[in-house]
């Protein structure tokens, strides 16, 4: 059984300078579309593997990252810290509340939660 078993890898978070243009390359070169966006970043899909990958701009000092949607997010931060994780503070943003952590080996990772259940 899972350790955090409201937890689900949604996707994964690229760092991008130019959101219009990176949004342009991926939807006219990869034929990915638009699935959800807010302000600052956009989840795009691939319409037949339904493969996602979310394009932001903002510095998080890693410029890639595993999304994982925790339903209980404060939850969620405190088991992967008492699995050796590095964590970060919960921050928000615009449709979202985060933290990023990065796994023992350094892989970082976006604990997120949309106000599912927190």
């Amino acid at each position: 059984m899972s350790l955090l078993p409201s937890t689900e890898v949604t996707d994964l978070m690229v760092s991008v300078d130019n959101l219009v243009e990176a949004v342009e390359f991926w939807t006219k070169v990869l034929n990915m579309y638009p699935a959800e966006d807010a302000e600052g970043w956009v989840m795009l899909e691939h319409p037949t593997t339904h493969q996602r990958v979310t394009l932001f701009e903002a510095d998080l000092g890693t410029p890639w990252c595993v999304a994982v949607r925790a339903q209980h997010l404060e939850e969620a931060v405190e088991k992967l810290a008492a699995h050796g994780a590095t964590t970060g503070d919960i921050f928000e943003s615009p449709g979202f509340r985060a933290s990023l952590c990065f796994d023992p080996s350094g892989i970082p990772i976006m604990l997120y939660n949309q106000g599912e259940d927190d």
